[in-house]
């Protein structure tokens, strides 16, 4: 459970895939802008909500 964060930057701000996590389940968290390529990289069997926002709204990230 990923829940209640502030995330910002990178390539990727959140790189789930391969084989290092399993079945995480992200909810609650802020998202900055600072990214190159996306939020969430693909391939990745975690879980990631509507609950996630963008930092200071209440405007969901979409995957």
């Amino acid at each position: 459970m990923v829940e209640d964060n502030l995330f910002n930057g990178g390539n990727y701000t959140i790189n789930a895939g391969g084989d290092a996590v399993d079945s995480a389940v992200y909810r609650g968290n802020e998202f900055g802008t600072d990214y190159r390529y996306g939020v969430f990289s693909s391939g990745s069997t975690s879980t990631f909500d509507s609950s996630n926002t963008w930092h200071g709204t209440t405007h969901p990230v979409d995957e």
